[in-house]
């Protein structure tokens, strides 16, 4: 389950376009924000009480600083409150420092993440219960509140001739409160649910609450080794108008599982369904979506076009993917499209030899199958050859 930071969404050619709307309207507030400090300050005559023209700038500023400070805040709070519940941690980025868990072992990277200011991602255990869950989901907000508390104390015992420093803490608190109370609201920004919704929905027994309870049962089921065949995905929500990311988890699954019992027009139509869907999905995690397009793409359906763009997109991550999921993902491209047997062989074997290592051992199931299935293929090319 993964701890979303609130950041602009980076969707399609018309979304862009609004975003760079967006970036020269905030130059245009720092601009005028700017001159209106130097007209206000020699008019109202703000020296008097120790605030300079430039002030106006500094806070301004100060704002940018103040959203990255309370977002990973917010995410910490999710970290220690997970803890708590003795969630695991699969991985944590600040800015465009990032480490996660691969194979066992802590791999670090730097990489600049257009929508996220920080993140925490991880998994609830057999031993989580309902109460850990809503623990875990209200402790970015728990947190928030609780740094908003001790700005109020440091305001108020601040010396009064402090008046920079006083209006760079009340910006700190004003963004810090509108994000808390953002995230507490119940609401959906860009098909992602705050905190504030799955909290409510599950409270108040509702459809997606539930439906929120359901995956975090499917995925542990997936985590202690049982298939996707096997899997319960009656979900029933795809039928809906509206699509969001539970909606995307959830096929994401289903396509696992199509995959599993060989339904290859049910594959289809997932993947499409997933593509079709692509901007909804947040940027940080398409790559992973990119990986099952490129194996669909290769080891199915045989379009090189498709597959090339995708493997484009992902290049980079995928070689250094060293899991038993992006080995899968690798050898099928180095097989069918490059036709490179000795490689897509290396490959296929070096998922299998960290298979046990894979966090989902019901999906490492599927994959050691998949795979398999590659190497008689690559057995078959040499033999021919």
């Amino acid at each position: 389950i993964i701890r979303k930071s609130r950041g602009i969404m980076n969707k399609s050619s018309s979304e862009k376009n609004k975003n760079k709307k967006r970036i020269l309207f905030f130059i245009g507030c720092i601009v005028v924000g700017f001159l209106g400090g130097v007209f206000l300050g020699k008019t109202i005559s703000l020296k008097s009480i120790g605030f300079r023209p430039i002030d106006f700038f500094i806070i301004l500023i100060s704002l940018y600083v103040w959203m990255f400070i309370s977002i990973n805040i917010h995410e910490f709070g999710h970290f220690i409150f997970g803890k708590k519940a003795k969630y695991k941690l699969i991985g944590y980025s600040i800015a465009c420092f990032n480490w996660f868990y691969e194979n066992g072992k802590v791999k670090f990277y730097l990489k600049f993440n257009k929508e996220i200011g920080g993140l925490c991602c991880m998994m609830p255990t057999k031993e989580s219960t309902r109460k850990d869950h809503l623990l875990f989901i209200s402790g970015g907000v728990i947190f928030n509140f609780i740094s908003i508390l001790l700005m109020l104390c440091g305001l108020f015992l601040m010396p009064s001739g402090k008046v920079l420093l006083k209006g760079i803490l009340i910006t700190g608190i004003v963004v810090t409160s509108l994000l808390a109370i953002i995230n507490f609201i119940p609401i959906k920004s860009v098909g992602i649910a705050t905190d504030g919704n799955i909290l409510w929905s599950i409270l108040r027994n509702e459809p997606s609450g539930q439906i929120y309870l359901k995956i975090l049962d499917v995925t542990n089921k997936l985590r202690f080794g049982v298939s996707f065949k096997d899997l319960d995905l009656n979900f029933d929500i795809k039928s809906s108008e509206k699509v969001d990311v539970t909606t995307i988890q959830i096929v994401l699954y289903e396509y696992f599982k199509a995959l599993d019992l060989d339904n290859i027009e049910e594959v289809k139509n997932n993947i499409e369904f997933l593509e079709n869907h692509i901007d909804i999905i947040p940027e940080y995690s398409r790559p992973g979506f990119y990986n099952e397009f490129i194996y669909y793409y290769s080891a199915i359906e045989l379009k090189e076009e498709k597959a090339k763009e995708y493997f484009t997109k992902t290049k980079k991550l995928l070689i250094n993917d060293k899991d038993i999921n992006g080995r899968r993902t690798l050898a099928s491209y180095k097989l069918f499209i490059e036709n490179d047997y000795e490689e897509a062989k290396m490959c296929c074997f070096d998922g299998l030899s960290v298979k046990d290592r894979f966090p989902f051992k019901g999906q490492a199931l599927l994959e050691e199958k998949l795979i398999m299935r590659m190497l008689d293929k690559v057995n078959g090319g040499n033999d021919n050859e």
